[in-house]
């Protein structure tokens, strides 16, 4: 008896699936505080921080008295080379929760902020036009894994026509990255994108340094920082998300490449 292998699937939003729409929710929250946790970690390595760590423990270690050479001779073995752990393990503590409390106000304001937005109302609705515009879901194995959303920028009095489409979410589950499967569903959004409206000549989308995987695909499907000035600044420590852009004749010709291969 043969069993059948897991498929996978790019489709649209469900108009009438409500489950789909809370999915799409908890993937953008989880994708927002995964910055977070980047920047916790980011923090905790910082050489600026341990070298602070480390100078403000050996002075508290040197005022107690606690190094091996200053314990009472009665201690033996082992006993002295401990005692200037009591030093260095409460200051470690204080760092780790500094480094969250400091960064978390950030991402949680973010998060709030984009939970809120005019999308989450009713997101079939929303990238329903202008043409182009559109929300996708990855599906695995009858699980969503990841979404991407592109939105055609409103035209204006000086554009009449639009020109340019925002990639406002894109995200895949952790467990799925090692496969590189977001580089499909990115392809996928940026082919309907510029497929479905001609007058689309550039996506742009936030260069995240605390977004590895994502900048990763971003960087290889050939988005290009697009303006030397960041978009924002993220944590204590000031980490910066940049726009980046991908013209329609760098994709026009990267699948020219693909399809002569």
């Amino acid at each position: 008896m043969s069993v059948e292998s897991p498929s996978a699937r790019i489709r649209p939003l469900s108009t009438t699936n409500a489950e789909e729409r809370k999915i799409v929710m908890r993937l953008i929250a989880k994708h927002g505080m995964e910055g977070l946790a980047a920047a916790n970690r980011r923090a905790y390595t910082s050489p600026s921080l341990l070298a602070l760590w480390f100078a403000v423990s050996s002075a508290f270690v040197e005022y107690m008295h606690w190094w091996p050479s200053q314990q009472a001779a009665e201690l033996k073995g082992f006993w002295p080379w401990l005692s200037p752990i009591r030093g260095y393990a409460p200051f470690l503590v204080v760092l780790l929760v500094a480094a969250d409390w400091f960064n978390r106000p950030h991402f949680e304001d973010r998060l709030q902020a984009t939970l809120r937005a005019e999308d989450m109302r009713d997101p079939h609705a929303y990238y329903a036009q202008p043409l182009g515009s559109g929300l996708w879901l990855l599906d695995y194995d009858n699980e969503i894994i990841g979404l991407a959303a592109v939105k055609v920028r409103e035209p204006s009095s000086a554009t009449p026509t639009p020109t340019a489409a925002a990639l406002t979410h894109f995200t895949v589950i952790e467990p799925y990255r090692p496969a590189n499967i977001q580089r499909d569903l990115l392809q996928h959004a940026l082919r309907q994108a510029f497929h479905s409206n001609g007058s689309i000549t550039s996506v742009y989308a936030e260069d995240d340094a605390l977004c590895p995987y994502t900048q990763r695909v971003l960087r290889e499907e050939g988005f290009r920082t697009a303006d030397s000035k960041p978009l924002r600044r993220m944590g204590f420590m000031r980490w910066q998300v940049r726009e980046c852009v991908l013209m329609r004749d760098q994709w026009d010709t990267r699948q020219s490449e693909v399809q002569g291969k």
